[in-house]
């Protein structure tokens, strides 16, 4: 008798969703600190200018480690191993770590708290995640 696929593909559909609210987030994030950006620097002319910005400026470099775990999420979605519940739980405990502790670095924190302030759809985007966090 083999293992059933079914909690595998349970905790599959968990990680793609925290995933989602994780990226949506960021895009969030990202493009309010692109505004940001531009009002000080000028214009931004093209898509391979802001992924340059976004990879080497120090500007962005707080959003580095939210990238770092969209592209985690990535991954293990990918491997051939398939998700597991443990993945899930640790993916989870990252996020929660990024978002309310040190998991960002110093940089981070004040950072992120800046742009809830300032930019309602940030937080609608934080209570999405929260809520897909908080997901069984």
């Amino acid at each position: 008798m083999t293992d059933s696929p079914v909690p595998g593909a349970i905790a599959a559909a968990r990680l793609r969703a925290m995933r989602m609210a994780l990226l949506a987030l960021h895009k969030t994030l990202l493009d309010y600190e692109r505004l940001r950006y531009e009002r000080t620097h000028g214009r931004i002319d093209t898509a391979g200018q802001a992924l340059h910005l976004v990879m080497n400026d120090p500007w962005f470099a707080w959003l580095r480690p939210m990238s770092a775990l969209v592209v985690q999420a990535d991954e293990t979605l990918d491997n051939d191993h398939g998700v597991s519940a443990s993945d899930v739980a640790a993916f989870g405990a990252q996020i929660r770590d990024l978002l309310q502790g040190p998991g960002g670095g110093p940089d981070f924190q004040p950072a992120f708290q800046r742009v809830l302030q300032e930019a309602p759809e940030a937080v609608m985007a934080q209570g999405r995640l929260t809520a897909a966090l908080a997901q069984p």
